[in-house]
């Protein structure tokens, strides 16, 4: 047997069969493996630095750039600068209003009018085979050794983490993008549960351990006036909408425990095959432990049409005893300081205790992306794999010293004072940041927890989210990708599922309907063709297997 074949897809070539043999040698390490260790090994260390300039003939790289509302041209953007300089790349940039990049995109490929580069689109899995695979206006970077040569920092990475590697290569076996990677464990963990500490040491209780620890805990919040106020206004239990309250739960009760990647689908805790989270006694389970709350005014009882403003509103007035949210962005800072994280993840009544909302090694897929139109192809890789070192990381979220950040006596970092000026006059950090570096998502770029600015990596929310760590799921699905037929067949049934779950738990937590129609519900989930969508996401889970296994 071929050592490359352990935990490898075969493929009956000759007859063009689908057919898939999946084997796992458990302890065995494949040549595969051995090279992505030795891998990991040479570019450990901050990684193989780029030898700059990369060109000294004034090379362009058009790169179409789906721009934020708080960003200002890119042409603009300090960081952009510098690089462009250090390079010696000259950026042509093609700067496309925020809403809009879906329309632009479509539009480029329907008139052929490309970019070089699409940068911090997200270009969707479906999209890549679409206009990649089908029409061949992508490059393919798995062909021609194109990332060992000419992203070898990128390249390394990948090998060392097989899930990156699943969620990037088409059921083809092409690569059309590189991603947003994510080793910030703050950032991984998409929502936290966050306790009133202040109102805790008032009435003398302890930090919750279990989902009826916390019900006692919310029924003193409500009682005790906490808040000082004598006014019975607290409002024990609140989230800026309901995902984040079931985030929250639903790993106390046995489900979603495959990570935060498929909120629709995780996996039978008995047979591993999956299944409809919606569906589920996890989920019915849930409900009734939520309807309770509901019911005695211990969840904030508009949470179905819950506001962003008022949500902040209610927190500037010490309403909230129990918040759950990524980070305190939403809130006034000064409230944040009364709260603290979980200790640990909460225990349910049937001893299941895990944290759900828990991303893989990936943010986003498709967020550099190399059209057939590009002449360069080694810069255009040269150019991006400067972002996955840590020097590069620090760069990307930090710009150059002097024009964009100080450096501390410590050795930390700040941004130049004119953005805390900035934020103290009121405008938003996004904002005041945005001419120094890129804001917002979709960068292909690697989330380090020291060189992360946002919210996330804050003290209270930052220690938190380390606090779950020991409660992952112990399987995270990657993001998965699925061919043409299988993504437009599963996102209409998803879709339809997805909308009708959502709106009986809304249903079912406020009374309007009965769980002892719970049958009734399931039946219709399962006419909406829950059964064909499983089969879907565990072909592709399979897939996923080929790069994971070994692991």
């Amino acid at each position: 047997m071929n050592v490359e074949a352990v935990g490898a897809f075969y493929y009956d070539i000759a007859n063009k069969k689908k057919r898939r043999c999946f084997e796992i040698m458990k302890g065995v390490y494949t040549m595969k493996k051995f090279l992505a260790i030795l891998l990991v090994l040479l570019f450990s260390v901050g990684g193989a630095l780029a030898e700059f300039p990369l060109t000294t003939t004034g090379e362009s790289l058009h790169i179409m750039v789906n721009n934020s509302s708080l960003q200002p041209d890119f042409n603009q953007v300090k960081m952009w600068q510098k690089y462009a300089e250090m390079t010696g790349v000259n950026i042509e940039w093609e700067n496309i209003p925020a809403g809009t990049a879906t329309e632009k995109l479509n539009m480029a490929f329907g008139s052929g009018e490309l970019p070089d580069v699409f940068l911090k689109f997200g270009v969707s899995a479906a999209n890549q085979i679409k206009f990649g695979s089908d029409e061949g206006y992508l490059v393919n970077l798995n062909e021609n050794n194109l990332l060992e040569t000419y992203a070898p920092n990128f390249y390394a990475y990948m090998k060392a983490h097989p899930s990156v590697e699943a969620a990037l290569t088409m059921p083809d076996g092409t690569l059309y993008s590189l991603p947003q990677i994510i080793e910030s464990i703050p950032n991984k963990v998409a929502a936290k549960m966050f306790i009133n500490k202040t109102w805790l040491d008032k009435l003398n209780l302890e930090m919750p351990k279990t989902t009826e620890d916390l019900y006692n805990i919310l029924v003193a919040f409500k009682n005790g006036d906490p808040n000082g106020n004598g006014q019975a206004d607290e409002i024990p239990f609140g989230a800026p909408n309901f995902n984040y309250i079931y985030y929250s739960l639903i790993g106390a009760f046995g489900g979603g425990n495959r990570g935060v990647h498929d909120t629709v689908v995780d996996a039978d805790p008995e047979t591993g095959y999956p299944r409809i989270m919606g569906a589920s006694d996890a989920w019915k389970d849930m409900l009734t432990y939520v309807k309770k709350l509901y019911a005695e005014e211990l969840l904030d009882n508009a949470i179905f049409t819950m506001k962003s403003a008022q949500y902040t509103a209610n927190a500037a007035e010490d309403k909230y005893g129990v918040i759950v949210y990524t980070n305190f962005s939403n809130i006034p800072e000064s409230m944040g300081e009364n709260f603290v994280g979980l200790e640990e993840a909460l225990e349910g009544p049937n001893g299941d205790k895990f944290w759900f909302p828990v991303r893989s090694d990936l943010h986003s897929i498709g967020n550099w992306v190399i059209t057939s139109e590009c002449k360069n192809v080694p810069l255009a890789l040269q150019f991006v794999d400067y972002f996955y070192t840590e020097e590069g990381v620090k760069f990307f979220n930090y710009g150059s010293e002097g024009d964009c950040h100080v450096v501390n006596e410590d050795g930390s970092l700040d941004f130049v004072p004119a953005v805390a000026e900035n934020v103290a006059g009121g405008i938003s950090f996004d904002a005041a940041v945005s001419p120094y570096v890129t804001c917002g998502g979709n960068n292909p770029v690697i989330v380090m927890e020291k060189y992360f600015y946002g919210g996330e990596t804050k003290p209270i929310p930052a220690a938190a989210a380390h606090a779950m760590v020991e409660y992952f799921p112990e399987e995270i699905w990657p993001i998965f990708t699925y061919t043409a037929e299988e993504s437009e067949e599963a996102s209409v049934i998803r879709t339809d599922i997805n909308n009708y779950v959502n709106t009986m738990r809304a249903a079912f937590v406020t009374g309007e309907e009965s769980l002892d129609n719970w049958d009734a519900y399931v039946e219709q989930i399962n006419k909406m063709g829950a059964e064909r969508l499983c089969e879907i996401v565990n072909d592709a889970y399979l897939r996923s297997q080929k790069y994971t296994a070994a692991q």
